[in-house]
């Protein structure tokens, strides 16, 4: 039934594109190898943005919203999105950017089990039950921030090696820059409350100044350090998600407690695409080194 819903959609979608538009379903892969349902719309003078159905197809077969009502609100992500050349960008770098790449790459963390498929094509290096992979990122000039993974096809095309693209990655990813929080001060930034029976609880929120794809903090030596210095102490990581990590003192926790935490959060919080890992780490203060801890 899926299906058809599906043709009947983009069918619609290209009727309302027009300009000689054409629309095509498409499945992508997304991080821990879930699959979402696209559309995406190209053609003479059409860039190509990959819009996300999974919402409107679920909508329309409980009947909120017709087959109709549905390709028009694609339309219309269509349309705010192709005066952006973000999408017309990712296909030319992609191709011919070894420059643009190796200034703009970064790193990322996911989790290696649950990407065993992706990680086939991609360079990447794996850590504990983790891998590094890594991302060009493309700023549009409108505010937004895109990126695309570097597979191996892009590294033989641009002839980059793993080595420049390692250093690359890590010298603009700690480039970029961190932040580090106490739990009280996003609690009381996210609500305007501030949280006072809870002044006794250290526990720091470790991400990226974007707070996108933050949990990377783990490999880098400066944020690690700085919570070291806050803390006093060794300190836990706890992989919140893939956009940031929450940095527990030893002498407060259990590492099993912890990861039976992590395992609860993992599975009734965080969206399954933004899973981490089900580990728990350390931090050792003296030596600057993380380790499995549980």
């Amino acid at each position: 039934m899926e299906n058809i819903i599906i043709q009947e959609l983009t069918k619609k979608v290209a009727e309302m594109a027009g300009n000689g538009c054409k629309a095509a379903h498409k499945k992508v892969i997304k991080n821990n190898g879930i699959v979402r349902q696209a559309v995406v719309i190209s053609g003479r003078g059409c860039v190509s943005p990959v819009i996300y159905i999974d919402n409107l197809l679920e909508d329309i077969g409980k009947g909120i919203k017709t087959v109709d009502t549905a390709a028009a609100e694609v339309v219309e992500l269509y349309k705010a999105d192709k005066d952006m050349a973000v999408n017309e960008s990712i296909s030319r770098l992609a191709e011919s950017g070894r420059d643009y790449i190796l200034d703009h790459v970064e790193c990322q963390i996911v989790n290696a089990g649950r990407n065993a498929g992706m990680l086939a094509d991609v360079p990447n290096r794996r850590i504990w039950d983790l891998a590094v992979v890594y991302r060009t990122v493309i700023a549009d000039g409108h505010g937004r921030v895109e990126s695309f993974l570097v597979n191996n096809k892009v590294m033989e095309a641009d002839g980059i090696s793993m080595e420049e693209l390692e250093e690359a990655a890590h010298r603009n990813t700690e480039a970029g820059g961190f932040c580090i929080n106490t739990m009280q001060e996003i609690i009381e930034k996210m609500t305007g409350i501030k949280d006072s029976a809870a002044d006794g609880l250290q526990m720091y929120v470790l991400t990226n100044r974007k707070m996108i794809n933050g949990a990377v903090a783990m490999l880098c030596a400066e944020p690690l350090a700085m919570a070291a210095e806050k803390l006093q102490e060794d300190f836990y990581i706890i992989p919140s998600s893939i956009h940031e990590l929450l940095a527990v003192p030893v002498s407060q926790a259990d590492p099993e407690d912890l990861k039976a935490m992590v395992k609860e959060i993992n599975n009734t919080q965080v969206s399954p695409e933004e899973v981490l890992g089900y580990s728990v780490y350390r931090y050792d203060r003296k030596e600057g080194a993380v380790t499995v801890a549980s």
